[in-house]
């Protein structure tokens, strides 16, 4: 092994000083020196903990009832004192905000996806040259938590800074990746059951950490399997139980 810059820090130099493409990213500002800079990020966060998600929206005048998709991470942002939806600081560190939603019961409903694969990349890649080992590898979370209160609203709970434990990516994820590119080369068994899909690709009940499944828009979302069949497009997802362990 050796030491690297991350990727998103060397495409924010070379967009800035080579290429001098420069996108407007606002930086972060912390006004007090003494603080490092995950701390500052989790109490300014955290100054707003008990309020709503819609008292967040007329706080900073986000227009809720459209819902964007990225609604957690503008709220986030704007709490930074952020006007935009990206920060200097978070491209660099290749920092990434994800939302979630806690239960009045203090269950998790929703696991986390990632971007999907394409399945004719996966099957050439090797594990620590894979899209997936880089991305858990590289990647700082932000994880903004909302909890459901007695009224059935969301309100902030807290903000918390998350990587992946190596011996989870290395052990559990490893693990569920290489099913993966197995299951591909040896040619993805696949059951059609009316409009929907299944296959034999590792199921969230097989690991602790991870499963695949599908993230498309729709059975006609797909990606070409290596043998020329079609199918619709997956991600790598963490399961609900393993964040809702995390953030307890």
């Amino acid at each position: 092994r050796a030491f690297s810059y991350k990727n998103s820090y060397m495409t924010y130099v070379l967009n800035n000083y080579i290429i001098g493409n420069k996108p407007k990213y606002e930086a972060i500002k912390v006004d007090d020196p003494s603080r490092s800079f995950e701390d500052f990020v989790i109490l300014s966060i955290n100054k707003f903990t008990g309020k709503s998600i819609d008292q967040l929206c007329k706080t900073f005048n986000i227009e809720a009832v459209k819902t964007p998709k990225n609604l957690g991470a503008m709220l986030a942002f704007r709490m930074l004192g952020i006007k935009g939806n990206n920060a200097e600081e978070f491209i660099k560190a290749n920092i990434q905000i994800k939302t979630i939603r806690v239960e009045s019961d203090g269950h998790i409903k929703e696991s986390m996806s990632f971007p999907t694969f394409k399945f004719t990349e996966i099957v050439e890649q090797e594990w620590e040259d894979s899209d997936l080992y880089n991305r858990l590898s590289t990647t700082k979370f932000l994880f903004v938590i909302y909890q459901q209160n007695t009224t059935g609203d969301y309100a902030l709970d807290r903000a918390v800074f998350w990587n992946m434990p190596y011996s989870d990516i290395n052990d559990e994820v490893r693990i569920v990746w290489e099913k993966t590119k197995s299951a591909i080369i040896n040619g993805l068994e696949i059951t059609r059951v009316g409009n929907r899909y299944t296959s034999n690709l590792p199921k969230m009940k097989e690991n602790r950490v991870c499963h695949v499944r599908p993230h498309a828009r729709n059975s006609k979302d797909t990606y070409p399997l290596p043998d020329g069949r079609e199918y619709p497009k997956q991600c790598f997802w963490l399961n609900n139980s393993y964040i809702q362990s995390i953030i307890k």
